[in-house]
């Protein structure tokens, strides 16, 4: 199984690789919105991490694009930030995300589990 993490800060992706990588994960990494579309568009994942903070596309904008699009829309996308409005909560559960989750308030194992959950 394959994940793109999206996330723009190395230190939190290198967390999440390790945890990924540790349960037998292969693991590419996107820094930025436009990265990681262009990243989607060579290689299929099995799941994307994707952070809603981002430069250069907003993780809306990303998520958007991947459930607009067939060749993306089954991939299971669990969102990730540290700062969640009920606005954009809303968003992404409208746009088809299929978990939501607060960094604060996660391990990088219970991410882990929620991808291996969303990928049986």
């Amino acid at each position: 199984m394959k994940v793109l993490i999206v996330e723009d800060h190395p230190e939190i992706s290198a967390l999440y690789t390790e945890a990924f990588k540790a349960r037998g994960w292969d693991v590419e990494c996107a820094e930025s919105g436009a990265e990681a579309l262009k990243m989607l568009a060579e290689s299929t994942p099995t799941v994307v991490v994707l952070d809603l903070f981002l430069p250069r596309g907003h993780g809306i904008e990303v998520l958007s694009e991947m459930k607009s699009n067939p060749r993306y829309k089954k991939i299971p996308v669990i969102v990730v930030s540290g700062r969640l409005s009920h606005e954009e909560i809303d968003a992404a559960k409208g746009l088809g995300a299929e978990a939501i989750l607060h960094k604060t308030e996660i391990t990088p194992f219970d991410l882990v589990q929620t991808a291996q959950k969303l990928t049986m």
